[in-house]
This record gives structure tokens, sequence and C-alpha cells, in this order.
């Protein structure tokens, strides 16, 4: 299993869907500063902030998708069954290309706009909306490839595989809260980004207090009445997948992907409009070959 798709593709419907906790890890910390809502935003921006940033760090890009693929190889696994998570793999590449595609569609003129200096908002919106349409679309597929990853694997390796995401999500935390929480993370992606843009003190500083003001919107956005009750929802599928009559379309797991696919996809473009302003033609040809490479990439 040496593609990322199907890493990528279980962890946004198993890891962020089945253990409770994990979310917490790429979003909101209870450590950080700032209030829920405050480091709601903070998980948005720094969302967005991955979605153009060329970092080589792969655990920090995505760390669902590393938690998923440590877990899955530390399982002890017969060769029937790695062929047959082999073939969910297959099958599942095949059938959210779209999904990958409208992805890099919007990436691709993103990146041309920002290259031109122009952001056009419709245009920009109807790509938005392929790329929600295409999860939406794809949702069946995925819950499919859960179920088969379920009958796959037998009681004991299912336990396990939530044992340790579950596991794993908690070390990722207290790591992210050394660094900071969401808003250290965020950071240090910027100032990463700022460098290879080689922007100055005043674009930072610019910058800076234009994603502070952008995102002062999303406060009051969340509560930790609805974080508590998406807790309770990853607690509910994590305890169903180890079960034996687990099935993904009855729970409907990832019924929040499109709307999840929505929130980042806006995050990164709200970024793109405070940052594209203050860069002069030559970063913005840079920014735009940034945001191409991770597109292509599959970041």
């Amino acid at each position: 299993m040496h593609d990322r798709g199907i890493y990528r593709t279980f962890a946004a419907f198993l890891t962020v869907a089945v253990v409770a906790g994990a979310a917490g890890a790429c979003s909101s910390q209870s450590g950080s500063a700032g209030g829920p809502a405050d480091q709601a935003a903070s998980g948005q921006q720094a969302a967005a902030h991955d979605a153009l940033e060329a970092s080589d760090d792969e655990a920090a890009a995505r760390p669902l998708e590393r938690l998923l693929r440590a877990s899955l190889e530390e399982l002890s696994l017969r060769p029937d069954q790695r062929s047959a998570i082999e073939a969910i793999r297959t099958d599942l590449e095949n059938e959210t290309r779209p999904v990958r595609a409208t992805r890099q569609d919007l990436a691709a003129t993103l990146a041309d706009q920002v290259a031109a200096g122009r952001i056009d908002d419709a245009a920009i919106a109807q790509k938005q909306a392929a790329v929600v349409q295409a999860v939406r679309d794809a949702k069946p597929a995925m819950q499919d490839a859960l179920n088969r990853l379920h009958g796959a694997l037998d009681a004991a390796q299912r336990r396990a595989l939530v044992d340790k995401i579950r596991d794993k999500g908690e070390a990722l935390r207290d790591r992210m809260d050394e660094r900071g929480g969401a808003r250290g993370v965020l950071r240090s992606r910027f100032m990463r980004l700022a460098d290879q843009l080689e922007l100055t003190a005043a674009q930072r500083m610019t910058i800076r207090d234009g994603l502070r003001d952008e995102f002062q919107r999303d406060r009051g956005a969340f509560d930790e009445s609805r974080r508590a009750q998406a807790r309770a929802r990853m607690r509910e599928v994590g305890q169903a997948f180890v079960s034996d009559s687990f099935d993904a379309r009855a729970l409907d797991v990832g019924r929040d992907a499109p709307d999840l696919a929505q929130k980042i996809s806006s995050a990164v473009v709200r970024v793109v409009k405070v940052v594209e302003p203050v860069l002069t033609a030559e970063q913005r040809a840079k920014a735009a070959s940034i945001i191409r490479t991770r597109a292509a990439a599959g970041r």
C-alpha cells in the first residue's frame, strides 16, 4: 500500500468520523490561547495556509492521513488481507477521481488568478461548487470502502486500529500543544510561506493584520456544545466500527464531508484574497507556483 490516496480518503472518513478527539489534532486545541471560536478560526486558517505552503513536512501537511497509514502498517495482517486492502485502495482511487480532478481544477484557477493579480469570485465559486458536489457524489463509494475495510479485518484488528489511531492522535495533539496549538502551527506556516515569497517586514505585518481581521468574523461560529456533539458522534461511529454490525451507509459516515470541503476551500480563498493584493508581480508568480505544486502533489 504505497499510494497515499487510500490513506487520505480513509483518514477523512474513518479518522475524522470514527476516532474520538483525532480531529482536534488539526483544528481547535484545548491548550491554546483564546476561546473555542477563536481556536476554530485558527484551525481554518491553518488548513488554508497548508493548502498554499509547499512544506516537506508530511506529518504537518497530512496529520490524519499519516495517523491512519502508520496505524494500518502496524497491524499484523495476513497476505490475503493485504491483497483485499490493496483492492479497496485501487477501487476507491478510481471512484474518487472526480474529487481530485475538481480540487486540482480549483487550485489551477486560483493559481492563474493569483498570478494575474485579480480574483474572480464568480469563477472561484463555480469551481468550489464542483468540488463540493464531487465530494458529495463520492460519499457512497467511500462508505462502501469503509465497509469493505471493516470486513477485511477481524474483531481484534478493528479494535487495534481504532486504539492505535486514538493513541497516535493524542500524541499528535501533545506535540502540537508543544508548538503552541493551532495558533502556533499557523504562525510557523505563515513564516515559512513568508520566507518562500521573500516578503518584506512591512508586507508580513500587513498580511498578518489582514488575516487576523478577516478571521475575526468567525468568532461565535462555533461553541463548546457543538464540539461536544462532534466528539459524541466520533465515539458513536468508533464504537460501531469495532463491532461486527458496522455499516457506514446506515450511520451515514462522512455526512459532513461536503460542508467541510466548502469550509476549507473557502478558507483558502479568504487567505488568498488577503495575501494577493500585498504581493509584487514576482511574488504573485511564486505564490501561484506554490499552489500548483501542492495541487499536483495531491496535498
